[in-house]
């Protein structure tokens, strides 16, 4: 999934992975869009939370999901933006 930091400097933009999530499901870096009206673009509306995954002995490890989403969907209320709910998001976020 993760670029090598060569390709991306070879594709002239910005980019760490192939696919972006995007309504529900992944999709491909290429195909995703964003419409010259959207208020993002316009207003900045937009809601971050950061995320860690670490390398373990025992594989892939991220640090309080759950909390990380639960702050994420909070943060959505103060745009009064509607999303997925905090296990479909989890489930997203280890499923690649």
């Amino acid at each position: 999934m993760f670029l090598k930091r060569w390709q991306s400097e070879r594709c002239g933009h910005s980019r760490i992975c192939d696919v972006v999530w995007h309504d529900g499901e992944f999709i491909k870096w290429t195909d995703a869009r964003v419409h010259v009206m959207s208020h993002v673009l316009h207003y900045g509306s937009s809601i971050f939370e950061g995320i860690r995954c670490n390398a373990t002995k025992n594989g892939p490890a991220i640090f309080r999901l759950k909390e990380h989403m639960q702050r994420f969907l909070n943060s959505r209320k103060s745009i009064a933006w509607t999303t997925h709910e905090l296990d479909q998001l989890s489930d997203a976020s280890v499923s690649w």
